[in-house]
């Protein structure tokens, strides 16, 4: 006898199916890898997660259905029983979803960004282009950059929005736009910062260093620019609210931060400098995404 039809006989297929529904959809996406015979660090890598992550995941799961789905032989894992019925349903459960959306929307994508991009661009766009009879659908996902790139690799998105598109010629790109980067502060703290001398005894507050805005400094400027400390926060937003609350000096897109300086509440510093420009594009690995997303586009 199979170990469906056990627990069919059983009872378990209802009580499964039941308390799949209290997963979410990368519970759900997780099973599945486990079911294609994924180890844990490669599920890991699928999904754009740490292995940690998925070991919560897991016993979060393990909690909902009341027993253990993997178990340790070796040094490898491999499903128990009731995990493999377990992993079936959801694969069949993603496929059923799958096929409930497509045969709903004639057009529906996934595009991820980081939660800056996201906030400030992709959803300004969407609002733009909204109708209330469209057809399409496009799903916003916020991920860091590492992780959208992993995403849109393995087919898991459409389309990512990213300033390193030039690094990652195995995907199609189109140029979004364009934003000029300048160094900013709370009137309290560009009080007396008129040299770069100076602006080395102040806090630099900056994004994450794997795809910092300093990136587009020239080598020399890099040289004079060592600041006395640096705070390195996950998101531009934390470090326009931090620019905000006078902690420090940063370097922000002048489309983000124009209406602060307006209002009075930045100063730009040291103008002469040339900061660069931070170009955004969307990689994409379908050739009629495009098409798909064509009034989107245009509303950037």
């Amino acid at each position: 006898m199979s170990n469906k039809e056990s627990y069919i006989q059983t009872g378990k297929d209802r009580f499964v199916g039941k308390n799949l529904r209290l997963l979410d959809f990368d519970d759900l996406y997780l099973l599945r890898h486990l079911l294609d015979g994924l180890t844990v660090a490669a599920t890991a890598r699928k999904l754009g997660l740490t292995q940690p992550a998925i070991t919560q995941r897991i016993r979060k799961i393990e909690r909902v259905f009341e027993d253990s789905i993997i178990r340790k032989v070796g040094r490898h894992i491999q499903l128990t029983p009731l995990g493999e019925f377990i992993c079936a349903k959801a694969a069949d459960a993603l496929v059923v979803m799958q096929d409930v959306v497509s045969k709903t929307f004639k057009s529906s994508s996934t595009i991820v960004a980081n939660h800056f991009l996201a906030h400030h661009r992709l959803w300004r766009a969407m609002q733009k282009t909204y109708k209330a009879d469209s057809e399409s659908l496009i799903h916003i996902r916020i991920a860091p950059e590492k992780s959208s790139f992993a995403m849109l690799n393995d087919g898991h998105v459409d389309a990512i929005m990213t300033s390193n598109a030039a690094n990652h010629s195995t995907f199609s790109s189109i140029e979004l736009f364009e934003e000029e980067q300048i160094m900013v502060a709370a009137p309290a703290v560009a009080r007396g910062i008129d040299s770069i001398e100076i602006l080395k005894e102040h806090l630099l507050v900056e994004i994450d260093p794997s795809y910092s805005s300093l990136k587009n400094l020239s080598i020399e400027l890099k040289s004079e620019l060592k600041f006395k400390d640096a705070w390195f926060l996950g998101s531009k937003d934390l470090v326009l609210n931090s620019l905000l609350l006078e902690m420090g000096v940063g370097i922000l897109p002048q489309t983000i931060v124009q209406s602060h300086i307006e209002s009075g509440k930045l100063v730009q510093l040291l103008p002469e400098l040339e900061l660069g420009r931070e170009k955004i594009s969307l990689l994409y690995r379908d050739p009629s995404f495009p098409m798909q997303i064509d009034a989107l586009l245009k509303a950037f």
